[in-house]
Order: structure tokens, then sequence, then C-alpha cells
């Protein structure tokens, strides 16, 4: 997956790419800004602003989201599959 900068005109970076964008170009940027990463997701919300998305950034995304999620499984599968992994290791 590839994101935009909410900031400037920079296109297609991954998710490692555009953190390390954010921190070198718009550390100091403070206008609140909807979170690419955040709104790609498929319980994202393309309205939501940030009121400091360096900081949200920073905290949150500091890995690649398609290692850890399985966007093809559906939520109550993925939370029936959790379930079943957390008694198997009891």
């Amino acid at each position: 997956m590839t994101f935009n900068c909410p900031y400037c005109e920079k296109r297609r970076l991954d998710c490692g790419g555009l953190l390390a964008h954010l921190n070198e170009k718009h550390a100091t940027e403070r206008t609140a800004a909807v979170c690419p990463v955040c709104a790609a997701m498929p319980w994202g919300n393309a309205h939501q602003k940030s009121s400091n998305l360096i900081k949200h950034f920073n905290l949150r995304h500091k890995f690649e989201y398609d290692t850890y999620v399985e966007f093809e499984r559906d939520e109550g599968e993925s939370l029936r599959a959790a379930i079943a992994k957390s008694l198997e290791d009891q």
C-alpha cells in the first residue's frame, strides 16, 4: 500500500516512507489533517482529522499494517481466530 502526504505533493510513499517524510519535512506542522493510513483501513474514517498528525503517526504507524492485518478477513472471523488462538496458548 502507498499513501500521499496530506501536507505536500509527495506521492506513493509506503507507511515507513511516509513516517520518515513527515518527520523530516513536516515535523513542525500543526495543521489538522486526515491520516491517509487510517483512512485506507476497512474501519477507517476518511473524514476524521488528527489535530497533530505527526504525533499520531509516530505513535500509531511505526509498522506496515499489511504485515499484521488480513484485509480479506471480516472482523468477526478475525475475532474468532484470535480467541481460538488464545485458547490454544493456555
